[in-house]
């Protein structure tokens, strides 16, 4: 990725809409389905925006390939955290298997999808737990997943089959970022229509980002009731490892 875009999300990742309700919706579904979480992975832990809610609920490695990225989580954090450079598919560098495989907008980064879930199973305990969340469709394909060096955008069937054929058994998949997808289309439509190579990612004034984050932070409780959005900008699925 850019290292552009890293310099973006570690000015953005504390307080910008997106980071903060995604953030809340990640820690209320690992609660729901990986309380027994002991130890954690997170793979393309980026300029480390959820390193801090994920300590909480167990000791937490990360891998990070970006240099820059991860000095910035060792300034941050000190002794406090494992980080590690590593990639997928093949170049993970782990010494040990974990409860609990975070894979947090990753997997479209990766040319090789299938082969990297197959890989991640080597380094679950039996019965461990895989979260991944990925973008929602490949017609909403815009310059900004360009700047982000995505391979792709996904819907509900393609990644349940990708996980299906990597031997995970699904417990739970769901869309979200439901609530604010019809704004989030028209503004494609636009970029479609009008197309600029400047994307609108940075931080908006305060009085939208305060409830865009209202709004994206209430799907947490909807999730927590397992409820399945029919649509969103984004996909979150849990999968365990077969035994």
């Amino acid at each position: 990725m850019d290292p552009r875009q890293y310099q973006k999300m570690l000015k953005h990742q504390e307080l910008h809409w997106w980071f903060k309700a995604r953030r809340n919706i990640l820690a209320t579904i690992i609660k729901k389905f990986c309380p027994q979480s002991k130890d954690i992975l997170e793979i393309g832990a980026g300029t480390g925006a959820n390193i801090e809610m994920l300590q909480k609920f167990g000791h937490l490695t990360a891998i990070e390939p970006n240099s820059y990225a991860r000095s910035e989580i060792t300034k941050k954090f000190q002794k406090n955290i494992t980080i590690l450079d590593g990639k997928l598919p093949d170049d993970l560098n782990l010494d040990k298997k974990f409860d609990l495989i975070c894979l947090f907008d990753v997997l479209e980064h990766v040319k090789e999808d299938l082969k990297s879930l197959e890989s991640l199973k080597q380094h679950l305990k039996p019965n461990g737990k895989l979260i991944v969340t990925i973008p929602a469709f490949q017609f909403l394909f815009s310059q900004h997943d360009t700047n982000l060096h995505h391979f792709r955008r996904y819907n509900k069937t393609q990644i349940e089959e990708l996980l299906t054929k990597s031997n995970y058994k699904i417990e739970f998949t769901s869309y979200f970022n439901f609530l604010l997808f019809p704004l989030a289309l028209i503004s494609r439509i636009l970029l479609k229509i009008f197309p600029s190579k400047k994307t609108q990612d940075g931080q908006p004034p305060k009085i939208i980002n305060y409830f865009w984050y209202q709004i994206f932070n209430f799907e947490k409780f909807l999730l927590k009731s397992k409820i399945r959005f029919p649509f969103g900008l984004s996909i979150i699925t849990i999968a365990t490892h077969k035994n």
